[in-house]
């Protein structure tokens, strides 16, 4: 029997047998593909993230923009409505003064003011009265018939004209006559001394036809703005006013908003705050009652735009505030809304993105997959029939080493063919491989066999086979060469 020993192949490694080294090439490089697309995907889900963020950032920030952006119309318009209102009413009375003359006959009014036999519900809810406040120096009453026609006229157009806020006049003589509608007994009031009529007569000179006090607090302890235009015919006889009613605005606040109407010094006009009574105005940047210090308040009139986001102490959380300049009036309006409100629209958005995102990427997984599993099944059906053609091509070869052998012994001295010699040539390079003891020896039976059965071209041929593992020529015959062969080609199986 032929002793089986240790085969050596030179491909990448001399101690795997070739088709072993091919099938870990294959899942080397199948494992390298693999690692790459985790990479690559890793790599396109941070960079999709992150564009995801930007996208719905933008989004947020753009939604929120419009959203606020329309409370902020609402909330100018609607407060501008009850200033213009106003501001018609006022012109309109000033105008049927004007239309007034010594021929215009009209019942004179009654002094509900100082009688309270007249001051009855009629006169409350549908007539002007008036009173001369000031009469320590006697009175004359026909310097004042003019505007005593006038009281009657909207005393008696009063239905018709629909004054919805308290409309109120003072004439500016020493008298001091007064008259509004909706009247009620008053007593020790003199209209020279009250704030609008201070802040009117203070801007008269500069040209405006509505004149807007300053807030101020009342007798009542509520906080009233005022807005005030000449009484007029031939010359500056007083002043007509009105208080600005703001509960007619529209409600557009809502439970997670706060309202404020603030001065350009920082006084309050219209808040919550007021909601109990309050006997001296509350300035914005109080930050026991709103949230807001000075540093806040410098912000919000002095940036050069209209959403805030600021941390209020109050709150104890982030807000958005939202501004509105009333550039006319000199006033601002402020808007506070609970940011949470928007931080969760903004997180349901990310929260639909990535949604998105995730069913992208499994579906790239799946085809992944897909085309990974088809691939390897091509990569077997393709290695399969390279080894069945490598099978058939090692018998071709034992056949022709066969061939190769009987022409050898039978035709010594016939000179075979050059295919033959690649063969040949191709077989004691196998045989070269071959060395169990891990040893080098020249075998003087080997240099003898060159000298005498091979040409001289091949007589450089190297054998390191051990000489006590090739047989004498005696017993090289077919039967021990095909052994031979059996063994090269069981060790190459197995």
């Amino acid at each position: 029997m032929i002793k089986k020993d240790q085969i050596y192949r030179n491909f990448l490694c001399r101690n795997w047998r070739i088709s072993n080294q091919i099938y870990c090439f294959h899942i080397v490089i199948t494992l390298f593909s693999v690692i790459i697309f985790a990479i690559s995907n890793l790599i396109y889900m941070y960079i999709v993230t992150e564009e995801l963020m930007a996208i719905t950032q933008e989004i947020f920030d753009k939604e929120t923009q419009n959203h606020l952006n329309m409370l902020s119309y609402l909330e100018r318009s609607s407060t501008l409505d009850v200033f213009e209102d106003s501001a018609r009413q006022l012109l309109s009375i000033n105008q049927l003064y004007q239309m007034i003359d010594s021929n215009f006959f009209i019942e004179m009014p009654q002094d509900c003011l100082n009688n309270k036999q007249y001051n009855d519900s009629y006169a409350y809810f549908f007539s002007f009265c008036y009173a001369f406040c000031n009469l320590t120096n006697g009175l004359n009453i026909s310097k004042y018939e003019n505007i005593l026609k006038l009281t009657s006229l909207l005393t008696e157009t009063l239905r018709i004209f629909d004054l919805q806020l308290i409309t109120l006049m003072a004439h500016v003589g020493e008298e001091q006559f007064f008259t509004q509608n909706r009247g009620y007994e008053i007593q020790n009031y003199y209209p020279h001394t009250r704030q609008w009529y201070r802040d009117h007569m203070a801007q008269m000179g500069t040209g405006k036809k509505i004149i807007v006090s300053d807030p101020y607090v009342s007798w009542i302890d509520v906080v009233f703005i005022s807005q005030t235009t000449n009484l007029s015919h031939v010359q500056f006889d007083g002043l007509i006013g009105q208080d600005l009613d703001f509960s007619r605005m529209p409600k557009i606040q809502t439970n997670t908003s706060q309202y404020y109407l603030v001065d350009a010094n920082g006084n309050i006009v219209i808040s919550d705050l007021y909601a109990n009574g309050i006997a001296v105005l509350i300035k914005i940047y109080n930050q026991s009652l709103t949230g807001f210090n000075e540093t806040d308040w410098n912000i919000l009139i002095k940036l050069d735009q209209n959403i805030f986001y600021l941390y209020n102490s109050v709150y104890k959380k982030n807000i958005i505030v939202l501004r509105t300049k009333l550039i006319e009036l000199n006033y601002f309006i402020f808007v506070v809304y609970d940011a949470s409100q928007y931080q969760n629209q903004y997180i349901e958005i990310y929260n639909k993105q990535i949604g998105f995102q995730n069913q992208s990427i499994y579906l790239s997984l799946k085809l992944f997959g897909t085309f990974f599993m088809l691939t390897l099944l091509f990569q077997i059906v393709i290695i399969t029939y390279i080894m069945s053609d490598l099978k058939q091509l090692e018998m071709m070869a034992t056949k022709k080493i066969v061939y190769f052998y009987k022409s050898t012994v039978e035709f010594t001295e016939k000179r075979f063919s050059s295919s033959i010699a690649r063969l040949y040539n191709a077989y004691t390079k196998l045989i070269n491989n071959f060395d169990s003891l891990g040893q080098i020896h020249k075998s003087e039976l080997c240099y003898k066999i060159q000298s005498l059965e091979f040409p001289q071209k091949y007589r450089m041929l190297k054998c390191f086979i051990p000489s006590d593992k090739i047989p004498r020529k005696q017993k090289y015959n077919l039967t021990k060469l095909l052994q031979y062969f059996m063994y090269f080609k069981n060790e190459t199986n197995l």
